[in-house]
């Protein structure tokens, strides 16, 4: 849990247990005037979203490097090819964006 949300949501809970330890005291207030479940629970609620989105992030990052790991080799094997096509003229390599072959 992010730390902000871990904290906020440990003092809702102290705070909800206070109140039920001293119901008569709150009792003027109508019912569940704080909803203080509730809130607990969208905290929660966020948290979970938060936690799902991290997993779908790393996921994603790994689908990337992969991807990038897949294009580095063509993209390597197409400058070679570029290399030998102009072999005997290495100044139409800058055409290709290669620029420090000797």
């Amino acid at each position: 849990m992010l730390k902000y949300l871990d904290n906020i949501s440990k003092r809702l809970e102290k705070i909800k247990n206070g109140i039920e330890k001293n119901k008569n005291m709150w009792q003027v207030f109508h019912g569940d005037a704080f909803q203080l479940e509730s809130h607990i629970n969208e905290v929660l609620d966020k948290d979970i979203e938060i936690d799902s989105l991290k997993k779908s992030l790393a996921k994603k990052f790994f689908e990337a490097r992969k991807l990038k790991e897949e294009k580095v080799l063509i993209l390597s094997i197409l400058e070679k090819r570029a290399i030998g096509i102009h072999a005997d003229e290495p100044e139409k390599l800058k055409e290709y964006g290669i620029n420090n072959y000797k």
